[in-house]
């Protein structure tokens, strides 16, 4: 009578090459980045979005940083870098890094980004930076973000201007009730929070 296979080594071999499984994909995904980046780097050389990117971004989610950065782009923002947009989605609290949105959210801050756009311009003043857009849900938990929060359907944004929050958001709510958007406008010590909710709310 055959002898029947022993299940630890069975198991032990289906680890092992499960693990071979996943070297193989990670460096198959490690070798397609590079070569992706390296294609980037010879086609659009002039290019200066591309270039602009920080290769650290690029290494954490690929192509997909470059392919938001250029819907960011493609809005014709005047006021507002698209790097200073991009930037608090590689933040980290703790453990958890945050991350791009998924991209069927993308379409949803651009209205967002809009009203900030326009607000600079009615200031008169410079942005300073841009401290959260999007937050995953365990990032928005990190940060003690309310769990309905509108950072986590991409439509808010915390932003600085180069004047007092307390005027910026003053000439937000003026932008609003004159029905140049509808939504919500939060007055911190250091920044202001934005979103185009569809309804109007003040903090």
């Amino acid at each position: 009578m055959p002898s029947e296979p022993n299940s630890n080594s069975f198991n032990s071999e289906e680890l092992a090459m499960s693990n071979l499984g996943r070297r193989k994909f990670m460096i198959m995904s490690s070798t397609a980045t590079a070569a992706w980046m390296l294609s980037m780097d010879r086609s659009e050389a002039a290019n200066s979005l591309f270039n602009r990117i920080p290769r650290e971004w690029l290494k954490v989610h690929g192509r997909q940083v470059y392919d938001y950065a250029r819907y960011i782009e493609n809005l014709r923002l005047r006021r507002i870098d698209t790097m200073a947009v991009l930037k608090p989605h590689f933040n980290v609290r703790g453990k958890v890094r945050n991350i791009i949105p998924p991209k069927s959210m993308w379409r949803n801050i651009s209205s967002t980004l809009r009203v900030a756009d326009k607000l600079s311009q009615v200031l008169r003043k410079d942005v300073k930076g841009v401290t959260s857009v999007y937050r995953s849900p365990s990032y928005n938990r990190m940060v003690g973000g309310k769990s309905r929060s509108y950072h986590m359907r991409n439509n808010a944004l915390d932003i600085q201007f180069d004047c007092s929050p307390y005027h910026a958001a003053r000439v937000a709510r003026s932008m609003r009730n004159r029905g140049y958007f509808r939504g919500g406008v939060g007055d911190y010590s250091g920044f202001i929070h934005i979103d185009t909710r569809g309804h109007n709310v003040d903090w």
